[in-house]
């Protein structure tokens, strides 16, 4: 049997299609384990109306206690010889656990990993893997090269997050239920890393079959004076967990890398910058711009990069920025960036059309596309974005 946990708090316009998609697995044997974790909205009535349909889900209703806590009581009540997690405001294909399941039995592995699609109101895009797929032993040190960042520590490294994988129930029970409670901050990342390390074998899967929904109401609006305190409540456990590790020295190095993202983060986040960062964290690549006499760029992509790339430009003044596109210029309109659709380049008078994004394979499939539209292929600029913290990283680590 399959444990599936999902923990909920107020997503009663998701959750419908959230559980629909575990009940509907190719993947019969399942224990589907709603956790109700003090929900105000309808909920908590629409677990227990789900409950009355498939007699495989369990809703456990308690106190607001926050993820860790509701996942904790989620493995407290679970039965199963494997676990899954589900966050409630995504959904699954229908063969999700039964591949997973599959590449556990077949290859005797403690964790499988899919790839997942990241879903917006309107469109989704698969994710790029960083790790090749295939199966990974614990003294082949391929896991521990690739926690945090891949090994050139060029990319993000294996995926952090519980809800993509699936966990032989005694690997997850033991690195799960050690985690602070009181914990805010990449809950995911603490228990992932620790039970990769952990792990005797592990498969990586090449197949999109999570849904990852990106919606407003994840994006920080305001204020947060408490990050400082959460972001060092994550270092301590992850710091305790990787010194324990034979290869201590290296997993630090990467912490320590880790840890001046957040912090400098959150100089926004803490003081409420997160729209409009005070820092940008990521630096537009000036050199590139000036040397093909750039003046007026029309910026593709609004997410991470291109937000501290339009902050720059909008702060130092040197550059017009004459158009904001991304092909989910819907999403970001609501959170009152102005952005428009990517077709609208086509009328737009430019010297040059910079792709603000961080992966290169992402940064091809946006060039060909470009291209596709009639775009000339002499105004597409790209270079892998530039972090802040690029510049003081070797005298810091």
């Amino acid at each position: 049997m399959i444990s599936v946990i999902v923990p909920i708090y107020n997503v009663e316009k998701y959750l419908r299609k959230c559980v629909d998609s575990i009940c509907n697995q190719t993947y019969r044997d399942l224990e589907i384990i709603l956790v109700d974790d003090g929900s105000t909205d309808g909920s908590s009535s629409i677990c227990d109306e789900l409950a009355d349909k498939d007699k495989r889900i369990k809703v456990i209703h308690k106190p607001n206690g926050g993820s860790t806590s509701a996942r904790n009581a989620g493995l407290a009540a679970a039965t199963g010889e494997y676990i899954g997690f589900v966050d409630s405001d995504d959904w699954i294909e229908p063969e999700m656990y039964e591949v997973l399941w599959k590449n556990c039995i077949e290859n005797q592995a403690d964790i499988a990993a899919v790839n997942k699609f990241i879903n917006h109101e309107k469109s989704q895009y698969r994710d790029i893997l960083h790790v090749l797929p295939g199966i990974y032993e614990k003294n082949d040190g391929v896991v521990v090269k690739n926690i945090i960042y891949t090994e050139d520590y060029s990319e993000r490294g294996i995926s952090p997050n519980l809800w993509d994988k699936l966990f032989k129930r005694e690997l997850i029970l033991l690195h799960q239920e050690g985690i602070d409670e009181r914990t805010k901050f990449a809950e995911d990342d603490i228990c992932v890393y620790s039970a990769l390390l952990d792990a005797d074998r592990v498969v990586i899967i090449d197949a999109a079959l999570y849904h990852y929904r990106m919606h407003a109401e994840s994006v920080c609006h305001t204020p947060d004076d408490t990050y400082f305190e959460k972001i060092n409540l994550f270092y301590l456990q992850m710091k305790k967990i990787f010194l324990e590790h034979k290869d201590a020295e290296l997993l630090m190095q990467k912490l320590k890398k880790y840890m001046l993202e957040f912090v400098l983060r959150g100089i926004n986040y803490s003081f409420g910058f997160c729209k409009h960062p005070l820092i940008p964290f990521f630096v537009p690549p000036y050199e590139i711009l000036k040397s093909n006499n750039v003046k007026n760029v029309v910026l593709y992509g609004a997410g991470r990069v291109g937000q501290d790339y339009y902050q720059s430009f909008h702060t130092l003044k040197s550059i017009d920025v004459v158009a904001w596109v991304d092909r989910q210029y819907e999403d970001y309109r609501k959170q009152g960036m102005p952005v428009d659709a990517v077709e609208s380049i086509v009328k737009v008078e430019c010297d040059g059309i910079l792709i603000a994004v961080e992966n290169t394979e992402l940064a091809d499939r946006i060039k060909k596309s470009l291209i596709e539209l009639g775009i000339q292929e002499t105004l597409l600029i790209w270079q892998k974005p530039k972090k802040v913290i690029e510049g003081v990283e070797e005298e810091f680590l």
